[in-house]
C-alpha cells in the first residue's frame, strides 16, 4: 500500500470517528439541555395553572357571568388560552382556541389531580394544564403554545450541528497532518535502517 493511499485512509477513519464522537456529544448536549428548559418551563406553567385556577374558583363564587372576563383578563396576561368546564358548560377566554383543541384524556375525562399533556398542533408543542376545581363543580384549562421553547430548541439543534461539522472537519485536517508526519518518521527510520550496499 503507498504512502498516498494508507494516508487517505487513515485520514478518513480519523475523520469518520471524530464525526461519531462529536456527534454523539452534540446529541447528549440536545437532550440534556431540551430536558432542563421543558421541565422548567413546564414548572412555571403549572405555578401559573395554580395562580389563574384560585382565581377562576373565586369567580365562579362570585358568579358565572363574571367568568368569560375573568379567563379573558388571564389570558391577556399571561400569553395563554384558558378555558373553564362547569358541569357540561364550557366557558372560554379571548382566545382563538377552542375546548375541542384540548385533549380528549383531560377534556372528556373527570379529573380529580392536577394533569398535564403536552401535544403538537400544527408543528408546535402545546402543553395543557387542567386543574379541578371541586368546591365548585369545576375544572380550569390552561392552554400554551411553547414557540419560544421549541425555537430555543432548533436554533440550539443548528448551533450543535455546526459545531459537530467544524469538529469534524478540524480533526480531519489535524489527523491529516499527524498522519503525514507519522508516515515522513516512518520512512525515515526505514531509510536509516537499511544498510547501503555498494557495487
Amino acid at each position: 500500500m503507498s504512502g498516498v493511499s494508507l494516508r487517505r485512509r487513515f485520514t478518513r477513519n480519523f475523520a469518520v470517528l471524530a464525526l461519531v464522537v462529536a456527534s454523539l456529544f452534540a446529541a447528549l448536549t440536545y437532550v440534556g439541555v431540551r430536558h432542563i428548559v421543558v421541565t422548567s418551563r413546564q414548572s412555571s406553567d403549572l405555578q401559573q395553572a395554580y395562580v389563574n385556577a384560585a382565581l377562576v374558583r373565586q369567580s365562579i363564587r362570585d358568579g358565572v357571568s363574571g367568568v368569560p372576563s375573568v379567563l379573558s383578563s388571564l389570558d391577556t396576561a399571561t400569553l395563554s388560552t384558558s378555558f373553564v368546564r362547569i358541569g357540561s358548560t364550557w366557558f372560554a377566554g379571548s382566545g382563538e382556541a377552542s375546548p375541542e383543541s384540548l385533549p380528549e384524556s383531560l377534556r372528556l375525562t373527570p379529573l380529580r389531580q392536577v394533569a398535564r399533556q403536552v401535544v403538537i398542533t400544527n408543528g408546535q408543542p402545546v402543553l395543557v394544564i387542567a386543574v379541578p376545581l371541586s368546591s365548585v363543580g369545576a375544572t380550569y384549562f390552561q392552554r400554551r403554545v411553547l414557540t419560544d421553547v421549541n425555537s430555543t430548541l432548533v436554533r440550539l439543534l443548528g448551533v450543535l450541528a455546526l459545531g459537530a461539522a467544524i469538529t469534524t472537519v478540524v480533526m480531519k485536517l489535524l489527523g491529516y497532518e499527524f498522519v503525514s508526519r507519522v508516515l515522513v518518521a516512518a520512512g525515515k527510520a526505514w531509510a536509516d535502517s537499511t544498510p547501503n550496499h555498494k557495487d
